[in-house]
């Protein structure tokens, strides 16, 4: 399968997640909206990594796999603790882009 088409393929799947995570957010507990948008944070960090060999989105992927589900049910204010420690580290890297 050609890059394009692989790349086609992944892109369309997070297109899938997202549709169907927003059927089923209507019946799930309000925590699994972070949880969700977390997880297509990290396929798309994948995804961006493995077309443009991304350091830092591979390191976030890594992360987010590590720890996120398993802080949602085990602390949830360490779950949203790690969560806006995610977007403190996007912050920063995209300040280091725009400082470039």
């Amino acid at each position: 399968m050609a890059q394009s088409a692989r790349l086609r393929e992944s892109l369309f799947e997070i297109c899938a997640y997202m549709a169907s995570s927003a059927a089923g957010l209507r019946e799930e507990p309000k925590d699994y909206g972070p949880a969700r948008l977390l997880e297509m944070l990290n396929r798309l960090a994948k995804i961006m990594d493995a077309e443009w060999k991304d350091p830092f989105l591979r390191g976030l992927s890594q992360e987010i796999e590590g720890k996120s589900v398993r802080l949602l049910v085990t602390d949830n204010a360490k779950f949203y603790e790690f969560v806006d420690g995610i977007v403190s580290k996007l912050a920063r890297e995209m300040k280091k882009g725009q400082d470039a």
